[in-house]
């Protein structure tokens, strides 16, 4: 049977009117709480959590990457918090080169967002094309390195999203 009817048997019929990723951020959270699956009338099997969870994979993968505008949207949806982070990383960098008046840059900036942000994130950054829902507690990483003086062989930054 499909995987609507399967949770609609468990959790009755108002889980037609939820969407995939509300229903998923439900089994999410139960999840990462260590408590049962839910139940009203049934209790929910393992294997469709699982299936799920993979619908709602399906659909911010679409959402966030697709072929039909989903990646040129999410480019353009999250093109300003991306600007954020280069305008920082770019203060910064004129700071520690002088070029900043007062030469005055923060040494840690944080910015928060749920996983409906970093997923799109990492999509307009181009890495999100496995598709993974980001787990609790994920989060992308920005860093400006400075090369020492003995060292001019160029600085690095690293990208990416690091386990939990």
């Amino acid at each position: 049977k499909g995987l609507r009817e399967n949770l609609a048997r468990a959790l009755g019929e108002a889980v037609r009117r939820q969407t995939a990723t509300e229903i998923a951020d439900a089994l999410y959270s139960a999840g990462c709480e260590g408590d049962a699956l839910p139940c009203v009338d049934r209790c929910i099997s393992a294997a469709v959590a699982v299936r799920a969870l993979d619908d709602a994979d399906r659909h911010f993968c679409s959402r966030y990457t697709g072929r039909e505008g989903g990646a040129e949207a999410t480019r353009l949806a999250f093109q300003p918090i991306l600007q954020e982070v280069v305008d920082r990383l770019m203060a910064a960098a004129a700071a520690t080169t002088g070029g900043l008046a007062g030469g005055a840059a923060p040494k840690l900036v944080v910015l928060g967002g749920h996983d409906t942000v970093v997923a799109p994130v990492a999509a307009a950054l181009g890495f999100y094309a496995d598709c993974n829902w980001p787990s609790l507690a994920s989060r992308i990483v920005f860093e400006l390195w400075r090369s020492s003086p003995r060292d001019r062989s160029g600085a690095e930054g690293g990208v990416g999203e690091a386990p939990p």
